[in-house]
């Protein structure tokens, strides 16, 4: 791990010292903000912004593959995790235009036996609220390949979280349900339907949909960020997220796509149900290692996207300071956090182990081999019923009650507090 961590840095150094010429002075300034975070390799991806309609900076930083000494480039392909159900809702709105599709419609009209498929509208699935579970799949079933037939097939025998339409619950699976609902809709595959609406529209040549068995070219491996190190993620085969999760592309592609969006491309329905009454479309996606986020403006006077290779903290400090300094307001230089982690883990892990719960959103604790994870990340030792997650440099204290049983988890990253309730 010393040999990849010296191996990076050449890489940062080599990066940063071509980045220093022929740069216009916000350029520079965004370079004199990233620095910190390329040095001590808390970011891998690429970086592109964009003020009054002229790129700004424009850089791939990190590895693509650290083993290999392989260095992210501008048309490296990264994860666009969520951002994928935007692609989906966008095909949806499609359909719906050419009356294939209503969002009144029933699951049952498409899955005949769809268990609750009279009481699921296609509306509840666009909208979180048909009470399928977030997955239906476990870690070592996502390591295999699936259609979107077949997921709807674990849908079907998963429980409903809730009645469906009486709350919210963020579900990918409820999105690889509404991909196969599109694909009886309008007799073509998922695939197929990406390319005609989305992609060839927008003008993004250079994503696709994942395919295990394929040789994707330039596809950035995917690393999660831990106490002094990076780490591969877990291996997994994406198709599990089918209309949820499974495209790959360009930082310049999601660029396109975004403007495509904000400029009627991909229709007038797709504009208005995407973009905030200020003109602005925003979108974020994370999974397993991948990052993907841009922000872009109308007006076109400012506009920025990140996507990451390297699930770290600096994803989210970087989102939150590149929108200030591309409209010209005053930010502190980072600090990137450095956490004094105890030699020993606490004892009694199991006692935080649970679901915890922020109105409709959870978040999984487990133990495993002797560490505590929320979801997929380690959490590191502070000190006794405090742990600190590097993947969002936050702090994460649990609190217990009179009889010294854990019942709360306060979450603070950025300054940012919330508290999550052990149900």
């Amino acid at each position: 791990m010393k040999m990849i961590r010296c191996s990076l840095s050449a890489f940062f150094a080599l990066i940063l010292f071509q980045g220093a010429f022929g740069q216009s002075s916000k350029g520079a300034e965004i370079e004199r903000y990233l620095k910190p975070f390329v040095e001590k390799q808390q970011f891998s991806g690429v970086i592109l912004a964009f003020q009054n309609g002229k790129s700004v900076y424009r850089k791939a930083l990190g590895a693509a593959n650290a083993e290999l000494n392989v260095p992210n480039s501008i048309n490296t392909r990264f994860g666009y995790a969520s951002i994928t159900k935007t692609f989906t809702k966008i095909i949806a709105l499609r359909l719906m235009e050419d009356k294939k599709l209503s969002l009144s419609d029933t699951l049952s009209k498409y899955i005949a036996d769809f268990p609750m498929g009279d009481k699921i509208t296609i509306e509840m699935l666009w909208r979180h609220r048909s009470g399928l579970p977030h997955r239906v799949t476990t870690p070592e079933e996502e390591t295999n390949a699936y259609s979107p037939a077949e997921m709807v097939e674990k849908a079907k025998r998963s429980k409903l979280v809730f009645p469906p339409g009486t709350t919210r619950l963020y579900s990918s699976t409820g999105y690889s349900v509404l991909s196969r609902v599109l694909e009886i809709a309008s007799g073509k595959n998922y695939s197929t339907l990406l390319q005609e609406y989305v992609l060839t529209p927008a003008g993004m040549n250079d994503s696709l949909e994942f395919v295990g068995e394929r040789i994707t070219e330039r596809r950035a491996q995917e690393y999660l960020l831990e106490a002094e190190r990076i780490v591969h993620a877990p291996l997994k085969d994406y198709s599990f997220l089918v209309g949820a999760g499974s495209v790959f592309g360009t930082a310049e592609d999601i660029y396109r796509f975004a403007n495509a969006v904000l400029d009627d491309k991909l229709g007038a329905n797709a504009r208005l149900s995407l973009q905030d009454d200020d003109g602005v479309f925003t979108d974020n996606g994370s999974s397993n290692g991948y990052r993907c986020y841009f922000d872009v403006n109308r007006k076109k006077d400012y506009g920025f996207v990140l996507i990451s290779n390297l699930e770290s903290g600096a994803n989210n400090m970087i989102i939150r300071d590149l929108a200030q300094i591309l409209q010209n307001k005053t930010i502190q230089s980072p600090v990137i956090p450095s956490p004094k982690v105890a030699m020993e883990f606490n004892k009694s892990l199991t006692d935080y182990a649970g679901t915890f719960w922020q109105d409709t959103s959870s978040l999984e604790v487990s133990v495993s081999r002797d560490r505590l994870f929320i979801g997929r990340f380690k959490l590191y030792p502070l000190s006794i019923d405090k742990f600190y997650n590097y993947a969002d440099y936050a702090e994460i204290s649990f609190k217990r009650d009179a009889l010294g049983k854990v019942v709360e988890l306060e979450w603070n990253s950025a300054g940012r507090k919330s508290t999550w309730v052990l149900k």
